[in-house]
């Protein structure tokens, strides 16, 4: 900080000096006025003094203490206002003239202090030993003293010794770390995220970690430290995929699928493509959208052949959930008054009342093979009226097969070749075979419902389409990235509630971008899963917390809904430390509104070093300023009686050139969340400059007996390698065609009911029929107001729904994009909801 001019001068004028010198004049003038009094008395008394006699007036120093205010009260009262006055005044002017300047009206901004950060923040000691508690973000490092038990000459001795302290930042914080490449992001801060997090002394808090690693130097450093502390580690190896674990990016969308909820799978799937496709940058919105539609409809194809069920399907009043995989028992739903009369193979016959609307798990009790059938028939047991029946199959699924690989496949077989398909004068002419395929689906199949929505073989834009498409695809047709994602090793669930904490490291090469998408859709799952687990359990919170350690985050691709993962993950248990080199870098991946969120979702803020200058001015604004006073002096050049004057000027704690000088080990952090003290006691949380002897020491060489990237390579650290023994041509779907000219057949649960005559249901209405007139008139505004950031493509899109379906479908994906803010879509969605009651309580 800038020296203060004149420091000598304000010490006299501050408070510690004219105070006391104001008592000093107080006191000298009551003296003064207790020896004139004494005079006066002695005058008074011997009036008829005969000066010839010898006789005078006697003077002594003990009259300046000879106080007598008996008889005297108006004399001293007239003497202590006068002492008063003229106390006052050459204090006003000791004050007014030589007094500091800095009252704190400019700017008032300061460093915390070591000694307040010590009362602010926990400590342990800086590595190795374990410690009670739960580990965080270094903050520095300090000596304290402590006693040490020693040998000398065969007797022990207890000397006073000091020892390096940690002191960290255990609350649940995100944390934006701002470093340029090599400015020291992993030796001066993930090192030691790694090194304390990871020896808290019970096994329960020590955290689950998912960590970018650009070319494997983290997992390197680090896999045989965290080994030895009980971590199961993975590597999800963007370099050598041969070295990888297995992990399909499909894994959501199977699971939803497979228990029948078709529109989570559907959702998962629009998620994954928005990632995978979106582009703020782009300006053709058409072929982006269209390529987000084609492959959602391409993945729930893809599950359609592979696990070939139908789940959930309604008639009537019940319905039944069809078995897979020789399943031990299944679910049956029943409306209140039902009886279920379920016949087997054996035409064994079981009965289920439902007293309720209810689910019953019913028991299989005999042994079942492929392609048997149950058949369920529902009655109101009131009347006797059948009012349903089910002819269930046992179909095998071909899990699998759903595979990226497996949908770049389809993508490459039927969109490049023609059928022969009967037109309406019966001649045989040439179709699209994907077109042709997905017309197979019935109409309310989703699959086909996003393919609708691609308008794709329409004119020209048929290979544009299919070529934004394929572009992003190609990557999972590279055999190596085909075998990393054709299973998966980790149940993503494991990171918060495994009994172990686990290390997943994405490794990913330098210069080679094609594969950040998966690495960001790994994220955006991985939180996913544990937010619904958090859902299900007491405090909804996970049992073991989970640090996202992603370094040179702004090479990732956009993690779909980012935003509110850091807003909602604090609570559960989620924490992120984001490292970017700007704050540019943001703005240019998540647009400026999101940037400015991500920013300020981040409490802690840790500058290492930066060489761009709007970053500094940035980081250098937020520190604040101080004020000081300056000193100007004028008059000839040799001239010894110069005129001086002073003022009162701030400055930035830290200028930005002086952001860009910092020294190896020096770091910023601005701490906007930090609002108690370890008491929990109000605080100001003033900014931290770490520096001199406080600065971590780097971990190659503070760190070197628990870490050393330098000892090994990738291919050393003990990686298993099971991804080179899967066999492609095994899980790759084939028979599309077959498959697709039989897909009706391959559904014979159907009741007769549903193939003979659909109910009309909201989803077939279109949107004039749905909607009222105000609440359409309603709609047209909200899609051209200027909150919501719905472009022309985005508008037509909503037009050219043929039923509410399709609305409902692209009022989802739209909102899903970020698209549409909360009160637009819970407005739209509040309509259909209550129209969809009514229409409930009608029929």
């Amino acid at each position: 900080m800038v020296k203060t001019a004149g420091k000598v001068r304000s010490f006299l004028g501050s408070y510690f000096v004219v105070l006391p010198f104001c008592c000093i004049i107080f006191l000298g003038i009551t003296m003064v006025a207790n020896f004139m009094l004494q005079l006066y008395l002695q005058v008074k008394d011997n009036a008829l003094l005969d000066f010839s006699s010898g006789r005078g007036i006697v003077i002594s120093t003990d009259y300046f203490f000879a106080f007598q205010p008996v008889g005297h009260g108006k004399y001293y009262l007239c003497v202590f206002g006068m002492a008063s006055i003229l106390a006052l005044f050459i204090g006003y002017k000791l004050r007014s003239n030589l007094g500091s300047l800095m009252k704190g009206l400019k700017s008032n901004a300061r460093f915390a202090t070591w000694r307040e950060l010590k009362k602010q923040y926990v400590s342990i000691p800086e590595k190795g030993d374990p410690y009670d508690g739960v580990g965080g973000i270094p903050i520095g490092r300090f000596l304290k003293p402590a006693k040490k038990t020693i040998r000398f000459f065969g007797r022990q001795i207890v000397v006073l010794t000091l020892t390096w302290r940690l002191l960290i930042d255990n609350s649940n914080t995100h944390t934006l770390l701002l470093g340029m490449t090599r400015s020291g992001k992993f030796v001066y801060f993930f090192s030691y995220v790694f090194e304390n997090l990871s020896r808290a002394l019970l096994l329960k808090n020590r955290p689950s970690f998912v960590t970018s690693d650009l070319k494997g130097e983290l997992i390197i450093a680090t896999k045989k430290m965290l080994e030895k502390r009980g971590y199961i580690v993975y590597a999800m190896n963007f370099v050598d995929q041969t070295l990888s674990m297995f992990y399909n990016p499909l894994q959501k969308v199977i699971d939803a699928y497979l228990i029948g909820d078709i529109d989570e799978a559907e959702v998962e799937c629009q998620s994954i493509a928005y990632t995978l496709y979106h582009d703020p940058k782009e300006s053709q919105k058409y072929f982006q959208n269209s390529a987000i539609h084609l492959f959602t409809a391409l993945v729930l194809a893809v599950c359609d052949k592979a696990i070939n069920v139908k789940k959930n399907c309604t008639a009537a009043n019940g319905s039944v959930e069809p078995i897979s995989d020789l399943d031990k028992e299944i679910k049956v739903h029943g409306e209140a008054g039902e009886i279920v009369m379920v016949r087997f193979p054996s035409d064994r016959i079981e009965k289920l009342l439902f007293l309720q609307s209810e689910t019953q798990t019913l028991t299989i009790p005999e042994a079942l093979t492929w392609e048997d059938t149950l058949t369920f028939t529902f009655i109101r047991a009131e009347t006797g009226e059948k009012r349903a029946e089910y002819i269930v199959p046992i179909i095998k699924t071909d899990v699998e097969s759903i595979t990226l690989f497996s949908v770049a496949m389809m993508l490459r077989e039927l969109g490049t070749k023609n059928v022969m398909v009967e037109n309406e004068e019966g001649t045989k002419v040439p179709k699209n075979a994907l077109t042709w395929y997905f017309d197979q689906f019935d109409s309310m199949h989703p699959a086909r419902g996003q393919f609708a929505q691609t308008n794709f073989g329409s004119g020209d834009s048929t290979s544009d389409v299919m070529s934004t498409t394929m572009e992003k695809l190609t990557q999972f047709t590279n055999t190596k990235n085909a075998k990393m994602t054709a299973k998966n090793s980790l149940n993503l669930e494991d990171l918060g509630f495994g009994e172990k904490p686990v290390a997943v490291f994405m490794i990913l090469p330098e210069g080679d971008d094609s594969n950040n998408g998966l690495a960001s859709i790994f994220i955006k799952q991985a939180y996913q899963s544990l937010v619904k687990r958090a859902s299900k359990e007491k405090g909804q919170k996970l049992l073991r917390r989970v640090f996202m350690n992603l370094d040179e985050f702004g090479n990732l691709l956009k993690i779909d809904g980012l935003k509110t993962m850091l807003t909602m993950g604090l609570g559960k248990g989620i924490i992120f430390n984001l490292g970017v080199q700007e704050y540019s870098q943001l703005i240019e991946v998540y647009g400026n509104n999101d940037a400015d969120t991500i920013k300020s979702t981040c409490g802690n803020h840790v500058y290492l070093k930066s060489g761009l200058p709007s970053t500094n001015k940035e980081v250098s604004e937020n520190l604040g300023s101080y004020e000081y006073e300056g000193r100007s002096r004028s008059g000839h050049t040799f001239s010894v009686d110069k005129h001086k004057n002073e003022s009162l000027d701030e400055r930035p704690l830290l200028k930005p050139e002086e952001l860009s000088k910092l020294r190896r080990g020096e770091m910023v952090l601005l701490r906007n969340m930090k609002r108690e003290d370890n008491k929990d006691r109000d605080i100001t949380a003033h900014p931290i400059f770490v520096k001199g002897h406080h600065r971590l020491s780097p971990s190659y060489k503070g760190l070197k007996e628990y870490m050393d990237p330098s000892s090994q390579s990738i291919q050393d650290i003990g990686l298993v390698s099971q991804v080179k023994d899967v066999d492609l041509d095994h899980i790759t779907p084939r028979d599309f065609i077959p498959y697709a000219e039989a897909m009706f057949e391959h559904r014979p649960y159907l009741p007769q009911l549903m193939q003979q005559k659909r109910i009309k249901t909201w989803k077939d209405l279109s949107v004039q029929e749905f909607f009222s007139t105000d609440q359409l008139q309603h709609l047209k505004t909200l899609c051209t107001n200027k909150v919501d950031r719905l472009d022309e493509d985005d508008v037509s899109l909503i037009e050219r729904s043929t039923n509410m379906f399709e609305f409902n479908q692209t009022w989802k994906m739209l909102k899903q994009q970020n698209k549409l803010n909360d009160i637009t879509y819970q407005t739209v969605k509040g309509w259909m909801d209550r129209r969809i009651e009514q229409r409930k309580k009608v029929s």
